[in-house]
């Protein structure tokens, strides 16, 4: 993820992150979902029709690094952010069937220096909605 623009290493941490939850037995939904609220990442649907609203980060790591790791960039702000907006996404569901379970995972990249293969950390229920 060298010589790229901010946006250029999101959308490519954002597409290895779909690739890497279909290999785990998701179905990804939408990509990039916007609402008035802000964005959701990825949704997506498990086997029991669970749905997931997933945050991707990507942080390089190098040692002038002083803002945190991908963990710590999803602030309480950010969080409610997201769960706002998939109050929104929710509305947009068939008002006859009933609202279906959810969850919010993220996917986080921390990238040390040059490293080239940088592993997803999958975390599940990472928040929760109140």
């Amino acid at each position: 993820m060298e010589n790229k623009t901010t946006k250029q290493i999101g959308d490519e941490a954002e597409q290895i992150a779909a690739n890497f939850l279909i290999s785990q037995g998701l179905k990804i939904l939408h990509k990039n979902y916007k609402t008035r609220f802000g964005e959701i990442d990825l949704i997506a649907q498990d086997a029991n029709a669970t749905l997931i609203f997933v945050e991707v980060r990507f942080r390089k790591f190098d040692k002038y690094q002083k803002f945190g790791n991908s963990a710590e960039s999803i602030t309480f702000k950010k969080q409610q952010k997201i769960i706002k907006a998939a109050q929104e996404f929710l509305t947009t569901l068939n008002k006859t069937n009933k609202t279906p379970f959810c969850r919010f995972d993220c996917v986080l990249f921390d990238c040390q220096n040059n490293q080239k293969n940088i592993t997803p950390k999958w975390i599940k229920n990472a928040f929760l909605a109140e």
